[in-house]
């Protein structure tokens, strides 16, 4: 929990506050939705790689998650929310 939380609150300085800025909207973990996820991964794109972005946001779900099961945010709306779809693998 303590990794979680600490590398969350890192990104969210760095990247989640930024962004909401640039899209002038407030940052609240608890109005947080997917197409807000979308959108960051789409600022993040312009200024970093590919890896960088699918670790950070899969990351960010990680801490939505543990911010919901301790009770600190009402509903976590990226829960089941895919960001990244694999293709579909045939043999």
């Amino acid at each position: 929990r303590e990794a979680t939380i600490k590398g969350y609150t890192s990104f969210r300085n760095v990247w989640l506050v930024p962004f909401c800025k640039e899209i002038g909207e407030p940052f609240y973990a608890d109005s947080f939705r997917p197409k807000h996820l979308e959108q960051l991964c789409v600022f993040m794109r312009q200024r970093c790689k590919e890896e960088f972005v699918r670790k950070s946001t899969s990351k960010v779900k990680a801490a939505f998650n543990l911010g919901f099961s301790l009770g600190k945010i009402p509903q976590n709306y990226l829960a089941d929310y895919v960001l990244f779809h694999r293709p579909n693998q045939r043999k």
